[in-house]
């Protein structure tokens, strides 16, 4: 906090000029230490530092602070109280509902960004349980299709291929005229997560189907299947 309050205080000092320059850079010097100071005092509590309240308390004591700086480092007095009676009114109102709004804002992402995860993450536990009573049959033709509507189902993507590491074993979804099961691998980009037990997801312009100029798939997620450190398809 300190040294995020001290680069700015530089730029106040070099970028901005006028009688409480000088004020300004050690005002936001000393408010980026008080958020510092917040941020050691409450770090082992996130559940404390990070609401609304503490933002706009910690904004409000630090725009106080501000005026009492330009007070006294701004010279003649009477400069320094026209200047506070300019800026307080706005500094002390604004500054701090403007930092708890952006609490809010982050907040929300924040929970958003888990409501997210959490639904993928049952999307993903529900085709597991579907999966592995499947997969007990072996991973044939049969069953990878199976599985491939699966996946198509829970997810909602356009198409889902299973394949082993030589063909495709099942397709389900848009493109099976021409991506059919029994096939070599055809896609260079498949052969990539397999060959580096690794996930592959091109950039939307960098994937073309190399079967069909017509082929509808315009972006992909090719994810290896492994057990035990051994890559299956």
């Amino acid at each position: 906090g300190f040294l995020v309050g001290l680069t700015a205080g530089i730029h106040r000092m070099t970028a901005l000029t006028g009688a409480s320059a000088v004020a300004g850079a050690v005002a936001t010097t000393f408010e980026g230490l008080l958020g510092g100071l917040v941020h050691m005092k409450l770090a082992g509590r996130p559940d404390r530092l990070m609401t609304k309240k503490v933002a706009f308390a910690t904004a409000l004591v630090g725009e106080i602070l501000h005026m009492g700086i330009v007070l006294v480092f701004t010279h003649p007095l009477s400069l320094a109280i026209d200047v506070v009676k300019t800026i307080a009114p706005s500094m002390i109102v604004a500054n701090p509902i403007g930092a708890a709004l952006f609490m809010a804002v982050f907040l929300e992402r924040e929970r958003e960004q888990d409501r997210v995860a959490a639904t993928w993450s049952a999307k993903a536990l529900h085709v597991a349980e579907k999966s592995l009573g499947l997969m007990d049959r072996g991973l044939g033709p049969e069953v990878a299709g199976e599985i491939a509507a699966v996946i198509k189902e829970e997810t909602g993507v356009g198409a889902v291929a299973v394949t082993d590491t030589t063909r495709v074993l099942g397709w389900a979804g848009i493109g099976g005229d021409h991506h059919k099961p029994g096939d070599p691998i055809a896609s260079a980009l498949t052969r990539q997560a397999i060959d580096s037990a690794t996930p592959v997801e091109p950039e939307q312009q960098d994937y073309a189907c190399t079967l069909s100029q017509q082929c509808p798939l315009r972006s992909v997620l090719i994810v290896p299947l492994q057990v035990d450190g051994t890559v299956l398809g």
